[in-house]
């Protein structure tokens, strides 16, 4: 449960670059925190694809 909270936390970090098209520093964020959830590492890497994309792919 805590762990969820904290995730939330992270994506409420990386939600103004996002809203922003920032994705760079989106990114960024969600490097950072990464490392503080070993179970997690799918949902991350997902991230980091979708964040990598090209701004015409992010539909």
């Amino acid at each position: 449960m805590p762990e969820d909270v904290v995730l939330v936390a992270v994506k409420k970090m990386a939600e103004p670059a996002i809203i922003k098209r920032e994705w760079e520093n989106a990114r960024t964020i969600f490097k950072r925190y990464s490392q503080l959830f070993p179970n997690k590492d799918d949902y991350f890497a997902k991230m980091d694809a979708l964040l990598a994309e090209p701004e015409g792919d992010k539909n």
